[in-house]
């Protein structure tokens, strides 16, 4: 591991090194949706809901 946390892969890349913004509305959708195209089927919404109904199962 480096001195900042990053670690290096075997193909040489660096993970941690990255935009955690980008990363950040890569994964959660943060993005607007295209006007054409099924409607997607989890929401953030949707999946926190889910969460919170597990947690407190």
């Amino acid at each position: 591991m480096a001195k900042d946390g990053s670690t290096a892969a075997a193909d040489g890349t660096t993970a941690g090194s990255g935009d955690i913004a980008r990363s950040l509305e890569l994964l959660w959708g943060g993005g607007e949706r295209p006007s054409r195209g099924p409607k997607p089927g989890l929401t953030l919404d949707r999946i926190v809901t889910a969460a919170v109904a597990v947690a407190d199962a």
